[in-house]
């Protein structure tokens, strides 16, 4: 299984704004991938 390269504090704050709907994933998954 490939483990995600992401901290918990940076798991939070995506999960937070796809919540809220100020972002898609892939959106989301850019900016992170960058």
């Amino acid at each position: 299984m490939a483990r995600m390269k992401y901290s918990k504090a940076e798991k939070l704050a995506i999960l937070a704004l796809y919540k809220n709907g100020h972002q898609s994933i892939a959106d989301i998954t850019a900016k992170f991938s960058v």
